[in-house]
């Protein structure tokens, strides 16, 4: 019922398609040079029918009916993988390291290379016809909506709505999601829902978000958008056919739906009807390194590139200048940017940098689109001149050549300066909680006068405070640093950069702080060898292979002894104990409040605990 085009008024159907192929005068015209005119066919090596497809970690990825999923590094070259299921997948996103597809009666897989996918427990049999991700939070809707922070503990949600919803989408802080009838709902947290006036009793087959503004499609060529997902306005789609999917990128919006139909706009407002060379219903669509896809019945699957261009890449530094002592060295890092759909390798190196200025580079290659940046160190002699510099960085790759420009001052290393310190270096903080580290600063060469203390761009969520804000050198040559932590940031490893700055000298130090689910910590299994963890205590389970054993689970969550769960995908996991003291020699005694959740099976979950 829910997706079944053929059995929905298919004559009508056919009757307005034929109708949408001719444009009146006041159309915008069909064709034209802008990104998503021009359609490439590629070979899916499938008949099934495609649904949904994103982009993420360099790869895209299809799915749909049988359990079908597909996946390439560049939208031409499909590999049919393994899904573990039968169920028709509908819908499939990319966020916090992992992709999700949903699917009928409550299917829910996940992979982190889009190769190899796990069964969740969903905790319903509802059909699920989307999954987005934004704000830390995966959603997925169908019959109902559920939530999770890592694709594998799912919680049901009270939606406020007894219709069913096809898409959903999060930008510019909201998740919104639409279906049956023009039911349109928001959300700031995934977790409560209000429903919104559409306008409209058209079905909404599909939104997304991008240059501020959403774009709902749906049945008889309905197109909605909105600047805040609360108040809509329908526009003039130029054609009667059902609309089953819209994506953004590079400032173009693509909608797609019934019998190849492709449009495109640059504000939501405007549309165009391009030319797709198929007659195949397409249902989904997504961008991704430089190139649109979009996939549809009977294995289809076109792509459009952004324009005629060649494949290109640009660079860029941050910071563009270093100011280093005699003797000691700086870093910048460099950013290669790809364009039209650029990859491939990209050689670094220095054009004859100064005589006692050595340049370094790591990586001293990047493998685009895997690989896009690298840490740049100048190294300063003892006896460089005082003085500015201006070092050329080049990046190759066959014919394509790029610089950028880096200036270096080099200061006399008996100049006034001064080093920055933490004690400690790293803090583990519960979400809704804080931590503090002491910055202590050295002056060098005889320095002194008033420097003052910041974060820089500190995550959404986390705020950094000194006490005091700002150092009377050399009375005063320590602060205390508070880390508040938010209630709602996401579990995991933050890089926080402190900086201290007087006058045109300006130093940071590098506070490592990784966020704990309020909770406890999560740690996911994701191979059977009975291997330990190399570092415990550091709340990342790592084998040295870094994958995460159950051994290595336990051991991390020992060393933290904080509470934790531990997800075990369905299997067999063989520990062998040689020794009955020593977790290093097999002996697995757990000594903290520990979850054990074996998940992977259909409607079925183990579970222990251990105090």
């Amino acid at each position: 019922m829910v997706r079944n085009k053929l059995s929905q008024l298919g004559a009508f159907l056919l009757l307005a398609a034929l109708l949408s192929a001719w444009v009146g005068p006041s159309s915008p015209g069909t064709g034209g040079t802008e990104a998503g005119t021009t359609w490439t066919k590629r070979t899916s090596g499938t008949d099934a029918w495609l649904e949904g497809v994103t982009y993420g970690n360099g790869i895209f990825v299809a799915v749909g009916n049988l359990g079908t999923i597909l996946t390439s590094p560049d939208g031409v070259k499909w590999t049919k993988r393994n899904s573990g299921t039968e169920s028709y997948l509908r819908g499939v996103t990319y966020g916090n390291g992992i992709f999700v597809a949903v699917g009928d009666y409550g299917t829910i897989l996940t992979s982190r290379d889009g190769v190899n996918w796990t069964e969740q427990v969903s905790g319903t049999d509802e059909w699920l016809l989307d999954v987005t991700y934004g704000n830390g939070t995966f959603v997925a809707v169908g019959g109902t909506i559920l939530t999770s922070p890592d694709g594998v503990i799912w919680t049901k949600q009270v939606s406020g709505t007894d219709e069913w919803l096809y898409g959903v989408t999060y930008g510019n802080g909201i998740f919104v999601a639409v279906g049956v009838g023009g039911t349109i709902l928001t959300s700031r947290d995934g977790v409560s829902w209000t429903k919104r006036v559409s306008g409209t009793d058209e079905w909404l087959r599909g939104v997304t978000y991008g240059n501020g503004t959403f774009v709902a499609v749906g049945e008889n060529g309905t197109i909605l958008t909105s600047r805040d997902g609360v108040k809509w306005t329908k526009q003039v789609s130029w054609t009667d056919g059902l609309l089953d999917g819209v994506t953004y990128g590079n400032g173009i919006f693509v909608a797609v739906g019934a019998f190849g139909t492709i449009l495109t706009s640059r504000d939501g407002v405007k549309w165009t009807k391009q030319t797709s060379g198929t007659k195949s219903d397409l249902n989904g669509v997504t961008y991704g390194n430089g190139i649109f896809v979009a996939v549809g019945y009977d294995g289809t699957i076109l792509t459009s590139p952004l324009s005629s261009a060649p494949p290109d890449f640009t660079l860029s530094l941050n910071p563009t200048s270093l100011t280093v002592n005699q003797g000691e060295s700086g870093t910048t890092t460099l950013t290669l940017t790809p364009r039209n759909g650029f990859r491939g390798t990209v050689s670094l190196s220095a054009v004859n940098p100064p005589n006692g200025l050595p340049v370094h580079f790591n990586p001293s290659s990047l493998n685009v689109p895997g690989q896009t940046r690298s840490t740049v160190t100048v190294e300063v002699g003892s006896n460089v001149s005082p003085g500015v510099y201006n070092i050329t960085l080049v990046a190759t790759s066959d014919n394509i050549q790029k610089t950028a420009e880096l200036t270096v001052t080099v200061r006399s290393e008996t100049q006034p300066d001064f080093t920055l310190s933490l004690n400690p270096t790293s803090l583990t903080v519960p979400q809704g909680e804080s931590g503090t580290t002491t910055l202590t600063l050295t002056p060098q060469n005889g320095f002194t006068g008033a420097v003052s203390l910041s974060a820089v761009n500190p995550p959404d969520g986390i705020t950094v405070r000194f006490n005091p804000s700002s150092l009377d050198v050399p009375g005063q040559t320590q602060s205390t640093v508070t880390v508040e932590v938010g209630t709602s940031v996401r579990p995991g490893t933050y890089t926080l950069t402190l900086k201290a700055a007087s006058g045109s000298i300006q130093r940071t130090a590098t506070l490592t702080l990784t966020v704990q689910s309020s909770q406890g910590t999560t740690f996911i299994v994701n191979t059977t060898d009975d291997t330990i963890d190399v570092s415990p205590g550091d709340g990342i389970c790592a084998d040295a292979n870094d994958k995460c054993s159950l051994r290595a689970a336990i051991m991390e969550a020992n060393a933290l002894k904080t509470p934790a769960v531990i997800i075990i995908p369905a299997g067999t996991y063989k520990l062998t104990r040689t020794s009955p003291v020593d977790e290093h020699g097999g002996d697995l005694d757990i000594k903290s409040n520990v979850i054990l959740r074996v998940v992977g099976v259909r409607g079925s979950m183990a579970r222990a605990r251990t105090k």
